[in-house]
């Protein structure tokens, strides 16, 4: 019996050993306001992980694709140091960096807990076992692929609380992809500070400001678009059947 404990603990600490140190997991990321995918690398230390996406040195990053006569265009409000999500690995509070408008970052807290449903499916992803796991969050079903042989309490964006890293997630209509791209080691040097210098508000009054942001944008757009067709009655002009609200991941409050 005592053999068996000790070699029971002996695997217990290679297998812990292993993951006891800096990983930077690298995703494309999509989300619902998004027109495009868009990198985020989730870094995992020993006591926290840190998720950031859309770092750009730009204050205002524009991208676009054109497809026949369609163009499709995206700006995005960002800085060096991008959207940000902090999490300590024992916590259910994340720490997020935003941002409202241009030059105009903001910090908030959100304390999640996740009812994930863990379910029989398996695959696999990028050489990992990994188990199909299901859970509701704020008005969308998502679907996430987790894997025990990396037995990190992580995800990207938001998502966490499964009984392994969260390699691939995403709502099931569609609108939420997240997918995984590489994972490599790193060392301590590597590991990117979170910046709370910003304006700190609540997630609804987060949500309220991106709301107000959208609505004056959508009608500067529309404002312009009626006074070129004013002036230019046979030029043939469009928003890309742009919606008048704003979309949103998190449908619910």
């Amino acid at each position: 019996m005592k053999k068996l404990l000790l070699v029971t603990l002996y695997f217990l600490t290679i297998n812990f050993g292993v993951w006891a140190q800096n990983f930077a997991i690298t995703y494309d990321t999509k989300l619902a306001e998004d027109d495009f995918e868009y990198t985020g690398v989730l870094w995992v230390g020993n006591i926290e992980s840190l998720f950031v996406w859309k770092d750009h040195p730009e204050k205002v990053w524009a991208k676009s694709r054109q497809e026949g006569s369609d163009i499709t265009s995206q700006e995005v409000f960002t800085d060096i140091v991008g959207y940000q999500i902090q999490r300590v690995q024992a916590s259910t509070l994340l720490k997020c960096r935003d941002f409202c408008r241009k030059e105009y970052p903001l910090y908030y807290e959100d304390d999640i807990t996740f009812d994930w449903k863990i379910t029989a499916d398996k695959k696999m992803i990028s050489d990992y076992n990994v188990t199909k796991a299901e859970v509701e969050f704020r008005g969308r079903t998502y679907e996430a692929w987790f894997s025990e042989e990396i037995p990190i309490n992580a995800g990207p964006w938001k998502f966490f609380g499964l009984p392994g890293l969260i390699l691939e997630v995403g709502s099931t209509d569609g609108a939420v992809s997240i997918r995984l791209s590489e994972i490599k080691k790193m060392n301590d040097t590597e590991f990117p500070s979170f910046l709370k210098e910003a304006t700190t508000m609540t997630r609804l009054a987060y949500n309220e400001c991106l709301d107000k942001t959208y609505e004056l944008d959508y009608k500067k757009n529309r404002a312009i678009i009626a006074e070129l067709q004013a002036k230019y009655p046979d030029l043939e002009l469009t928003d890309g059947n742009r919606p008048n609200k704003r979309t949103k991941t998190e449908l619910i409050d």
